[in-house]
């Protein structure tokens, strides 16, 4: 008598069980979306590419250029949240670019948040960015998730509603001038013609590349102007020359450069507003 077999059904194919990989602090596609508009100033092609590849995977709608003029240009007409800065490139550098990003928000411009980008990551370098008007500091290698970290920090920031414009220094206070004039228009109108005659002779030495007008000269010359205008109420002008001294005492020539301009354009400023000075002929 044959023994018949029983034959087992055939199993079905098991489906393949794959463990799902945790993501890395380094993954930038594992960070939240942030959905910025970001500027990216960096010089290097690969650089620029690697950092525009990471804020596209959170989001981030990103301009691209290879120069601190093509930056300040970009500012000049599109609207960013935030902006990366390459500190070294060539022409206009990262410092000498923020500087005149700055100078034009003085006038009533909104603050762009710049992230400084470099490979120098000592306390110095630190301090010259910050000086210069940038906002942070991130060194080379950039990490993911410290970059995604500033950028919704400094984007939160520049979201808020500027509540205290008063901060701003004035480019002139007259109660300064009238406090001890006593009212005499005549005094005060003599006064700021041997002020803006002197501020300009004062602006000229700092500016002066010639050869008895060395580092030392011209430092003290600046902290002269400083002096003098904080003395007629210039504040605005006190405080770009404070901002020149110790850029002059370091030899950083880029810098004091568009410190100087800043010095020029708030002379321009007070010039103006002595245009309309009730006493100007009264003198």
């Amino acid at each position: 008598m044959a023994v018949r077999r029983r034959t087992r059904p055939a199993r079905k194919p098991q489906a393949r069980r794959v463990r799902a990989r945790a993501p890395r602090a380094g993954d930038a596609g594992a960070l939240p979306r942030l959905g910025l508009r970001v500027l990216i100033a960096e010089e290097n092609p690969v650089n620029r590419r690697m950092v525009a590849r990471m804020l596209e995977r959170w989001g981030c709608h990103v301009h691209a250029v290879s120069t601190g003029r093509e930056a300040v240009a970009a500012v000049a007409t599109m609207i960013f949240d935030a902006a990366l800065m390459d500190v070294e490139m060539a022409g206009l550098g990262g410092l000498a670019a923020t500087a005149e990003i700055r100078r034009v928000e003085s006038s009533g411009g909104r603050h762009l948040p710049i992230l400084a980008l470099t490979a120098h990551a000592s306390e110095d370098d630190r301090r010259h960015c910050l000086a210069a008007g940038m906002d942070e500091f991130l060194t080379r290698p950039l990490r993911a998730a410290e970059l995604h970290t500033a950028l919704g920090h400094w984007a939160q920031i520049a979201a808020r509603p500027v509540t205290a414009p008063a901060a701003e220094p004035a480019v002139f206070r007259y109660e300064q001038l009238r406090s001890f004039s006593e009212g005499d228009q005549a005094f005060e109108a003599e006064l700021m013609n041997d002020f803006l005659r002197h501020a300009a002779e004062l602006t000229a030495r700092v500016a002066s590349t010639a050869p008895d007008v060395d580092a030392e000269t011209r430092t003290r010359t600046a902290h002269t102007l400083k002096g003098m205008a904080l003395n007629i109420g210039a504040d605005a002008l006190a405080r770009a020359a404070a901002e020149l001294e110790p850029l002059l005492h370091a030899r950083d020539r880029e810098r004091a450069a568009a410190a100087l301009t800043r010095i020029r354009i708030e002379l321009q400023r007070i010039e103006r507003v002595f245009r309309d000075w009730p006493g100007r002929h009264a003198a």
